[in-house]
């Protein structure tokens, strides 16, 4: 009865190993072929001014995510050319600018039009609000500054349907803006506003603000592609 055991023990052990086996081999199969081999040509991959991630510098372009995407191409020998589209990614995408794009919120309403890797930054968003002043909610008819990037626009519609939105050039001027009066509120992406905040202009030595989490307001960031360069996007996030 004991070597029954022991042998029935050791069959179910490799009816296991042998299951697994197939499961990863398909699980090889399937990441391996599931997406388009890399083109073989450079690769369009659009630029938007949007600091810290994406910035100008005097030998082209800079920034957390050029310089992250650029060291992740030379590791994987993905040949990318920049481009300044002077549109928003969604519009670049749409009009067949570029290939890929460094970092985009996975939206849902995007993956149906885009391919979008595994995330690789996270991005909350914050409310910036002048001492004493009113958190806006939903019924806010107020202004509302922001950085005049077409997502944090679509952002703060979402979430404030009724206010008056007032893009800006940057997150200093928002900030500015606040301190000035001008606006009652700033919504902005959480690492810029605390660069803004930290360099805060002269018209906010005398004013006391205050940041607020917007909850809601937290995505993922991925390397975005159309769905022909969907094997160069992952090839970049790995």
């Amino acid at each position: 009865m004991s070597a029954r055991f022991t042998w029935g023990r050791l069959a179910g052990m490799i009816a296991i190993l042998v299951v697994s086996g197939i499961a990863g081999g398909l699980g090889y199969w399937y990441l391996a072929t599931r997406l388009p081999p890399l083109p073989q040509r450079p690769l369009r991959i659009g630029f938007e001014l949007n600091p810290p991630f994406q910035i100008r510098t005097d030998n082209g372009f800079g920034g957390i995510a050029v310089d992250t995407v650029n060291e992740a191409a030379r590791r994987t020998g993905v040949r990318l050319e920049w481009v300044e589209t002077g549109t928003s990614s969604d519009e670049a995408f749409q009009k067949g600018l570029v290939d890929l794009w460094p970092l985009m919120a996975d939206l849902p309403d995007r993956r149906k039009r885009l391919y979008l890797s595994r995330p690789w930054v996270l991005s909350s968003h914050i409310l910036v609000v002048r001492a004493g002043s009113t958190v806006p909610d939903r019924s806010f008819t107020g202004r509302i500054g922001l950085f005049r990037m077409p997502l944090h626009v679509r952002l703060a519609r979402q979430e404030f349907p009724s206010a008056q939105l007032t893009p800006l050039p940057d997150a200093r001027e928002v900030v500015k803006s606040i301190c000035r009066g001008t606006v009652s509120a700033g919504l902005m992406e959480k690492r810029v506003a605390m660069m803004a905040l930290h360099d805060a202009p002269p018209e906010c030595r005398s004013t006391a603000l205050y940041t607020y989490t917007l909850p809601d307001l937290t995505f993922g960031n991925s390397v975005a592609s159309t769905f022909a360069a969907a094997g160069a996007a992952e090839a970049l996030r790995r």
